[in-house]
This record gives structure tokens, sequence and C-alpha cells, in this order.
């Protein structure tokens, strides 16, 4: 088993029931970059944690050279979503999706349930709101989604 098998599989397993979840493991070299969410906020301490508990395991079971990097941190709020509990946390925010028909999609995440998700988007006639719709996509067929922000 390679580390980055290691690390997906100790990550999946050991914080299944926990508030922690994986997102994804990048390997450069000996670099290996994971990315983790919570269904809380995701704090520094938090993430230090996971990696304490990463580097016992691949040093203990002797998965990574002497010399290695390890960085585990959230995967940033402008990459898309992977992962259906990072959905749920973002209920009620807008999101910019793409399916894998190339459908492009914006709207207000309305409803997360089973392998899908419910968007509430605008109808517009002459670039102007007269009212909304609810579309209910597959996550299966969802190739792209990311957080819209809105400053103010």
């Amino acid at each position: 088993m390679t580390a980055r098998e290691k690390i997906r599989d100790l990550l999946e397993q050991d914080f299944k029931d926990t508030e922690f979840f994986l997102v994804d493991v990048k390997q450069s070299g000996t670099k290996y970059q994971v990315f983790i969410d919570s269904d809380e906020k995701l704090s520094i301490d938090k993430c230090a944690k996971v990696s304490r508990f990463l580097e016992n395991h691949l040093e203990a079971e002797q998965l990574v050279p002497e010399k290695y990097t390890l960085e585990v941190s959230s995967p940033g709020m402008s990459n898309p979503l992977k992962h259906i509990r990072q959905y749920q946390k973002r209920l009620g925010r807008e999101l910019d999706l793409w399916t894998t028909e190339n459908q492009h999609h914006r709207g207000i995440l309305k409803e997360v349930t089973g392998n899908s998700i419910i968007l509430e988007e605008p109808i517009k006639e002459k670039k102007k709101i007269i009212g909304t719709k609810q579309v209910q996509l597959d996550l299966d067929h969802i190739k792209k989604a990311i957080l819209i922000f809105r400053f103010k």
C-alpha cells in the first residue's frame, strides 16, 4: 500500500463517524497534500490533530521516506465541491456548476438528498428575473461545482 492510499484509507476508516471527512489527497514526490473538511468549522488546531494522527501512522508503518512533507488543510473556498458533505455544509449558498453533459447551472442550493441536490435557479426574461425554478441534479452527473461569493 502506498502512502497516498494509506492516507485515504486511514481518514475514510478512522474518521468515518466524526465531523471530519476527506476531500482529496495529492502527492508530488515526497510532498503529500491532504484536503479535509468538517461538518463544523475547520480550525488550524483540527488540521494539526489530523496531521499528527497521519504522521504517527505513516512513520510507524514506514510508508514515507525519512524526509517528507505532509500538509493538511481545508480545500479552500474557491476549489470545486467533491464530497456530498461539502454540499450539505453549503445549503442556502449560491453555486455555479457544470454537468457531465456540459450544461451550466447557477442557483441557490436548497436541498441535498441521497445522491442528488436541488438548486433553485432564477428564470430570466430579457435579463430580468421573473421567477425561480427548482432543478434536481444527480451528484454523479456534476462535473464541477463552485461556491459563488458575493461581497457587499
